[in-house]
């Protein structure tokens, strides 16, 4: 069941989220701790978790295409 999960075509999508909400968690922890409220991390971690959310729907989009053209060929 575990494989089936993580092979699927939004896997990049997950990793994405995954990683935006820890470091949420991890900088809200540590802004706890250490008295220090920064914003950076959460920034940088958006940042990046959009950019790997757009590549990933690029992605999905490409593939789709590129199945639906080869269909039509077999076709003829």
């Amino acid at each position: 069941m575990k494989a089936r999960i993580t092979s699927t075509q939004w896997r990049l999508t997950r990793i994405a989220l995954g990683t935006f909400v820890g470091v949420v968690i991890g900088g809200f922890i540590a802004s706890l701790l250490f008295n220090n409220i920064n914003a950076y991390y959460v920034l940088g971690a958006l940042s990046v978790s959009i950019l790997l959310i757009i590549i990933n729907v690029i992605s999905v989009i490409y593939k789709k295409m590129n199945r639906n053209d080869n269909d039509k060929h077999d076709v003829g």
